[in-house]
Formats: C-alpha cells, sequence, structure tokens
C-alpha cells in the first residue's frame, strides 16, 4: 500500500501545474511526429529521384 502524498507528488512539492506539463509534452509529441514526417518524406524523395537518374531511359 502506498501513501496518498505519493500519487501526486507534483502537488505535494508546490506544483499544480500538471495539466500545462502535459500539454507541454503533448505539444512536444506533435512536434517531433511532424518533423519525423517531414524527414521521412524529403527522404522517400531522394530515393525516388536517385532511383529514376540510375535507371537508364528506353527511348535513347
Amino acid at each position: 500500500m502506498m501513501p496518498d502524498f505519493f500519487k501526486d507528488y507534483n502537488v505535494l512539492f508546490g506544483g499544480g501545474n500538471t495539466s500545462k506539463y502535459l500539454m507541454g509534452l503533448a505539444l512536444i509529441a506533435v512536434i517531433a511526429i511532424v518533423v519525423n514526417a517531414v524527414l521521412y518524406g524529403v527522404k522517400s524523395l531522394r530515393a525516388k529521384e536517385a532511383d529514376q537518374a540510375a535507371v537508364p531511359s528506353m527511348m535513347m
């Protein structure tokens, strides 16, 4: 069994900004997902360009 004051450590030590911290964490997660999606998109575009440049054209 755990004492009740361990359940809300943030409020125990003068916090009370739990929702603020959760919103910040959610914002960081969204930004990380967007940056990851952009980097993945750029990487896939470069791979397609490299594949197209490596394949000789049949129209020569």
